[in-house]
C-alpha cells in the first residue's frame, strides 16, 4: 500500500502554491498560547483553533474525535464514546497535557489526567490546541502541550437533538439572555447509547458497552466601562459500562462527576501611557471516579481543588508588552481502601513575562518558579522569536522547559509508593515557516519541525511493583498544515510524523500510537446547503520492544451534510467510517463500525 511520506506532502503542498493570489483571510484569535489574546499568525508556538462553526461542520461524536483532526494529536480509544480514551501530543503521553476549561485546571491529581471522553461536545464553544511546553505560562503537566477548552455561551435560545447508531439518542438546550450590562446564560443536556461489545475475547464479558452522560451549565456575567466580573458553573454526569482483559479481573462499570465552580473578573486601566489590564479567578473543581460491578469492592478516587489566580499585562508605548502572575493552588484527593500517606498539597507559583516588537522581528520570554509543598521546587522557562521575512512568510523559533510532578498514586499508594520518585523534565525545540499567499485561493500553509528530550521519566517498574524514573528519551516530528479555497470549496490536510528513542539503548520509547497520520478535509457551502467529506490515515503501530505490528494501518472515511431550512431550523447528517471498516486504536478494543447520527438544531429567538 502506497503512505504518504512527510517529503513527498511538502512538496505536493508546495506545488498547491502556484495557484495563489493576493486576499486576505480572517484570522483565529488565541487566548491561550501567550495568556492574553493574540492573532495566531502572530504566536511563535504551534496552535490550532476549533471554533464553534468548525464543530458544527466536523460533527465529531465526541470531543476526542475533534482533536483527532488537529495535527500532532494520536487517540486511542478503549471502545466507543464514554469510554477510556487517551490523548497523545507529540509522542507526549496523556498525563503529559494539560486541560483547561475556560481557563482553569481540570482532572485527576491521583490519576494525572483529565478524561476528556466524558466532557459533552454541546458544552463546547471553542477548543484551542497549543502544541509544545507551556510550562512557564502554567507549571506542572504542560509538557506536551495545553487543550484548552471555552464552554458555551449560544444566543437566544436553541434546542438539539440527535439520534444514531448504537442506540444513540441526545437532548440539549442552550440560552443566553442580555439585560442591559448583565448576561445570563445557560446549557442542559443528556446523551445516551447502548454501546456495543468492544472486546473480542472470548474469556470477556459479550454484553453492550453503553454510557449515559447529563450536563448543567449556569452563568452570569455583569459588564462595566473598565471591565467585568463573572459567575459560572458546571456540573457533568457521566456513566459507562467497560470491559477489560479477562486476566486482570475488577469492575466493569464506572460513574464519574466533574464539577468546576468559578468566580472571575477583568479591569483595564491607563496609566500616562502604559495600558495595564488586570484579570484573575478563583475556582474550585470537583473530579471523582467510581469503579463497581462485576461482584468487585467500589473503587472510587476524589481530587478537589481550589485555584486562586492573578495576572497583570502591560501595555507600553514602545511595543514592549509586560506579563506577571502568582497562583496558589489547593489539591486534596480521597480514595478507597487504604488511605495515602499524604492526601494534599499546596502548590504556589510565580512567573513573569516580557516581548518586544523590533519591525518585523518579534521577540518574548517567560520565567516561572513554582513550589510544591513536602516536594520542592522546580524552574522553567519559555523563550521565543518570529520575524516576518515578506508580508506573506513566517519564520518562527521557540525553546521551553517543563516537568510533571509525580500523582498521588506514584508517590503515595499503599504498598506500591516510591516517595524518592523525582519530577519528569523536559526541554523542547521547534523550528517553523509560515506561509499566507492569500489570494483567490487563500492558501495558508504551516510547517513545524521539533524535538523534546525528557529526562526522569516516570515508568512500572514490574519486577519491584513500583513507579521509578528511568534514562533519558527524546521525542522529535514534523507537522504540515495546509488549507485552501477552490471556488465554493475548501480544503484542509494535516500531517504528522513522530517518533522517539531511549538515548542510551537505542529502543523505541513512542506510546503505541502510529508515527504517521494524515487528515484531509473539505467542505463545500452552496446556498442552505453545507457538505462536509473526510478521510484520515493513521500508520501501523509496533511493540516498542520487539518492533513486530499490533495494530495494522488504516484508513478511514467520513462524510456530513446541514440544511439550513430556514433562520431557525437547521438538519445535520453525520456518517463515520464510511466504508464499515474493522481496526482497533488500542490493541484489544474494537471501534464501533460505521456510525450515523442525525440531529435537529431548532433557534427560538
Amino acid at each position: 500500500m502506497f503512505k504518504w511520506s512527510p517529503v513527498a506532502l511538502a512538496c505536493v503542498s508546495a506545488l498547491s502554491f502556484v495557484q495563489a493570489k493576493e486576499t486576505t483571510e480572517l484570522e483565529h484569535i488565541s487566548v491561550y498560547a501567550n495568556r492574553q489574546a493574540v492573532s495566531v499568525g502572530k504566536v511563535n508556538a504551534s496552535v490550532t483553533v476549533f471554533e464553534r462553526a468548525d464543530i458544527e461542520l466536523y460533527q465529531p461524536k465526541d470531543l476526542p474525535a475533534l482533536l483527532q483532526l488537529m495535527p500532532g494529536v494520536q487517540v486511542s480509544r478503549e471502545g466507543g464514546r464514554g469510554q477510556t480514551t487517551s490523548i497523545f501530543i507529540r509522542g507526549s503521553r496523556t498525563k503529559h497535557s494539560l486541560v483547561l476549561i475556560d481557563g482553569v485546571r481540570t482532572g485527576s491529581a491521583t490519576l494525572g489526567y483529565h478524561e476528556l471522553s466524558q466532557l459533552p461536545v454541546e458544552l463546547i464553544e471553542s477548543v484551542e490546541l497549543i502544541r509544545g511546553p507551556r510550562a512557564a505560562l502554567y507549571g506542572s503537566d504542560a509538557v506536551g502541550g495545553v487543550i484548552a477548552i471555552t464552554t458555551r455561551k449560544q444566543d437566544g435560545l436553541l434546542s438539539v437533538v440527535r439520534t444514531g447508531s448504537h442506540g444513540l439518542a441526545e437532548a440539549a438546550v442552550h440560552g443566553k439572555a442580555d439585560l442591559e450590562q448583565t448576561q445570563l446564560s445557560g446549557s442542559v443536556g443528556y446523551a445516551r447509547a447502548d454501546g456495543f461489545t468492544v472486546m473480542n475475547n472470548p474469556k470477556a464479558d459479550p454484553d453492550r458497552d453503553g454510557f449515559n452522560n447529563r450536563f448543567l451549565r449556569a452563568g452570569v456575567r455583569q459588564v462595566y466601562s473598565q471591565g467585568e466580573i463573572a459567575v459560572n458553573s458546571q456540573l457533568v454526569r457521566g456513566f459507562n459500562e467497560y470491559d477489560y482483559n479477562p486476566s486482570w479481573g475488577g469492575a466493569d462499570e464506572a460513574k464519574s462527576e466533574q464539577d468546576l465552580h468559578q468566580l472571575s473578573g477583568r479591569w483595564q486601566q491607563q496609566l500616562g501611557g502604559v495600558k495595564l489590564a488586570h484579570q484573575g479567578h478563583f475556582a474550585y473543581s470537583h473530579d471523582d471516579s467510581l469503579n463497581y460491578g462485576n461482584n468487585s469492592a467500589p473503587s472510587s478516587f476524589i481530587t478537589n481543588r481550589r485555584e486562586l489566580d492573578y495576572q497583570l499585562t502591560a501595555g507600553l508605548p514602545t511595543q514592549t508588552r509586560l506579563l506577571a502572575g502568582v497562583t496558589r493552588r489547593d489539591e486534596d484527593v480521597e480514595k478507597t481502601g487504604a488511605a495515602f500517606v499524604r492526601d494534599s498539597r499546596l502548590i504556589q507559583s510565580v512567573f513573569a513575562g516580557a516581548s518586544q516588537d523590533i519591525d518585523a522581528l518579534v521577540l518574548e520570554g517567560v520565567l516561572r518558579h513554582d513550589h510544591t509543598s513536602a516536594y520542592g521546587h522546580s524552574n522553567t522557562y519559555q523563550w521565543g522569536a518570529s520575524y516576518q521575512l515578506t508580508p506573506q512568510l513566517q519564520v518562527r523559533l521557540n525553546q521551553g522547559s517543563a516537568f510533571k510532578v509525580p500523582t498521588f498514586n506514584d508517590l503515595y499508594w499503599p504498598g506500591f509508593a516510591n516517595p524518592n520518585l523525582k519530577p519528569e523534565q523536559s526541554r523542547s525545540r521547534e523550528a517553523g515557516v509560515r506561509l499566507d499567499l492569500g489570494g483567490e485561493y487563500r492558501v495558508q500553509f504551516d510547517a513545524v519541525h521539533f524535538d523534546r528530550n525528557l529526562t526522569n521519566m516516570i515508568a512500572w517498574n514490574s519486577a519491584t511493583f513500583n513507579s521509578e524514573n528511568i534514562a533519558s528519551a527524546q521525542l522529535h516530528g514534523l507537522e504540515y498544515s495546509l488549507s485552501a479555497t477552490t471556488g465554493a470549496l475548501e480544503h484542509q490536510l494535516n500531517a504528522t510524523y513522530t517518533d522517539g528513542e531511549d538515548l542510551l539503548s537505542n529502543a523505541r520509547v513512542l506510546p503505541n500510537i502510529p508515527r504517521q497520520k494524515y487528515t484531509y478535509v473539505a467542505a463545500l457551502n452552496l446556498n442552505n446547503w453545507q457538505l462536509m467529506a473526510q478521510a484520515q490515515y493513521r500508520d501501523r503501530v509496533a511493540d516498542k520492544v520487539s518492533r513486530q505490528q499490533e495494530l495494522s494501518s488504516v484508513t478511514m472515511f467520513g462524510a456530513g451534510a446541514s440544511y439550513q431550512f430556514s433562520p431557525l431550523l437547521k438538519l445535520q447528517l453525520n456518517v463515520d467510517n464510511l466504508f464499515d471498516k474493522d481496526y482497533q486504536t488500542a490493541r484489544g478494543y474494537n471501534q464501533g463500525g460505521r456510525e450515523f447520527s442525525l440531529s435537529l438544531q431548532s433557534s427560538w429567538f
